[in-house]
C-alpha cells in the first residue's frame, strides 16, 4: 500500500526506488474489492492464510488512508478465530508511534523491524492489545549491538534474521550462523506467498524484494491464479 520509506537500510532495496508513492484515496474502493474477493476465496477453499499490510513504511500513509486500513482490519479481525485467517502489519515502528490505534486491535500481529540506528535509543511499547514481534536483521557490523539489545530486552518477543545483502551482494553474517538465513533471490524463487501491489497495480511473486522478480497486471484472473500457485514460474 506504499513504497515510501523513512529509512535507508543497507540490506533493503526500497531506498533505491524512484517515484515513491502511497496508495491513493481513489484506490481504497479497489482495495476493498480485492480484499473482499480474497477473503471469500480463502474461506470458500478452506485455506490457511495470513494477510499483511506492507510498505515501504506504512506509517507514512496519510491519516485518512491509515484510518481506512484500520477500519478494514477491525471489520475482519474476527476471522482469525473463526476461519484461521491472520492479519498483520509490517513497520519500522513509525506506524505504532504515529497511529497508536493499531496497537489496540486484539489479534492483530505487528512485525516491528528494529533498524540499526535505533539500538541506542529504542523503547518498546508495553500498553497494547495487539501481538508485537520485534524483528532484527543481524550483520557483522551490528552484531555486538544486537547481542547487547537482546540481553537488555529479554521480555520482548524478538526474532533475528541473518540475511544476504541484496543491494551490495555481501555475505551473510559470519559471526553467528544459527539464525534463519534469508537469501532474497532464493526466497523469491521458492516463495509460497505473493504480494498485491496497489501502488503499481501489479502482483509480485515475492513481497520480500520490490524491484527484482516476476510481476503481473493486477486483475481478478491473476489473483485467482496466484492463489492456485499457477501464476508464476
Amino acid at each position: 500500500i506504499t513504497n515510501k520509506c523513512n529509512k535507508k537500510c543497507e540490506y533493503c532495496d526500497f531506498p533505491l526506488l524512484e517515484n515513491t508513492n502511497n496508495i491513493s484515496r481513489n484506490n481504497i474502493n479497489f482495495l476493498n474489492e480485492i480484499f473482499e474477493y480474497s477473503l471469500k476465496y480463502i474461506i470458500s477453499h478452506n485455506l490457511n492464510y495470513n494477510i499483511g499490510f506492507l510498505g515501504g513504511e506504512i506509517g507514512l500513509l496519510p491519516c485518512n488512508i491509515a484510518t481506512d486500513i484500520y477500519n478494514i482490519i477491525v471489520k475482519n479481525i474476527y476471522l482469525k478465530k473463526q476461519n484461521n485467517i491472520g492479519f498483520y502489519c509490517c513497520t519500522n515502528g513509525l506506524l505504532c508511534k504515529k497511529y497508536p490505534m493499531f496497537l489496540n486491535i486484539e489479534e492483530l500481529d505487528i512485525s516491528w523491524h528494529i533498524t540499526d540506528d535505533e539500538f541506542d535509543t529504542f523503547y518498546p511499547i508495553y500498553n497494547h492489545k495487539c501481538n508485537i514481534t520485534y524483528i532484527i536483521i543481524i550483520t557483522d557490523k551490528n552484531y555486538s549491538k544486537v547481542k547487547e539489545f537482546i540481553n537488555k530486552n529479554k521480555e520482548l518477543n524478538i526474532i533475528i534474521h541473518n540475511c544476504y545483502d541484496i543491494r551490495n551482494n555481501s555475505k551473510k553474517c559470519d559471526i553467528i550462523k544459527k539464525h534463519r538465513i534469508f537469501n532474497w533471490k532464493e526466497c523469491s524463487n521458492n516463495s509460497y506467498f505473493f504480494s498485491i501491489d496497489l501502488v503499481k497495480n501489479i502482483i509480485h511473486k515475492c513481497c520480500r524484494s520490490y524491484t527484482r522478480f516476476e510481476e503481473f497486471n493486477l486483475k481478478t484472473e491473476n489473483i485467482q491464479k496466484a492463489f492456485n500457485g499457477k501464476l508464476f514460474k
